[in-house]
């Protein structure tokens, strides 16, 4: 039953994505907001297929390909919702390296995807957890921007919706990581609610501007 976790985000997912581009007036920060939501989309697509048991090799690709663009399209996401005269060097150049290592996954993805639904070792374990930290500095890094460019902005609803894309951001990464943590903690594979989780972050980012914007 581990499935109906994704296929509950995917749907979800859609009806957000469909819902933003039926806006006629979508601003640009709401417009921020889809591009991490398509990363996820994409993640939990392999995802329903690892836990439905679809063929493993193509799903975890599928997966890997969501999980690698993650931080990429957040990153491109904290770029979009920062006003335009406050894109700093350091934001610009702190963005550069933080792709770095997505980059080299997404291009290596035939012979280095996730290792998904059993035990890691050697290689497999080095290149998960240094995505993972990765991962996290990357979301933390855009976590920050987005709240320095909420403050940054003039617009009320621009700046609402940059800060609570920072907040949904925070709750999103706490949760991911104990999730994650479960495995090694407790010896319990808990990231079939990685859907879940992702619901959560798609509802406090992107559905309260989507109720305002018309």
């Amino acid at each position: 039953m581990e499935w109906i976790s994704p296929l509950l985000a995917i749907i979800f997912i859609v009806w957000f994505i469909i819902s933003v581009l039926r806006k006629k007036s979508r601003t640009i920060q709401l417009a921020a907001i889809m591009w991490f939501s398509i990363s996820l989309f994409l993640y939990h697509i392999g995802d329903l297929g690892l836990w439905a048991g679809w063929d493993y090799e193509t799903t975890r690709r599928v997966a890997s390909v969501g999980f690698y663009t993650q931080i990429p399209l957040l990153l491109y996401m904290t770029y979009l919702l920062i006003p335009p005269e406050n894109k700093s060097k350091i934001f610009m150049i702190g963005s550069v390296i933080l792709l770095l290592p997505w980059i080299w996954a997404l291009i290596n993805i035939v012979d280095a995807p996730l290792v998904y639904l059993e035990n890691m070792g050697g290689k497999s374990e080095d290149l998960i957890y240094t995505l993972v930290l990765s991962y996290i500095v990357g979301a933390i890094f855009a976590i920050i921007y987005c709240y320095k460019g909420a403050k940054q902005h003039t617009g009320e609803l621009a700046a609402n919706i940059t800060k609570g894309a920072g907040m949904a951001t925070i709750v999103y990464l706490i949760l991911i990581v104990i999730l994650w943590s479960s495995i090694d903690a407790f010896g319990y594979d808990a990231t079939w609610l990685f859907g879940i989780v992702s619901i959560i972050w798609v509802a406090i980012a992107g559905i309260p501007p989507l109720r305002i914007i018309k």
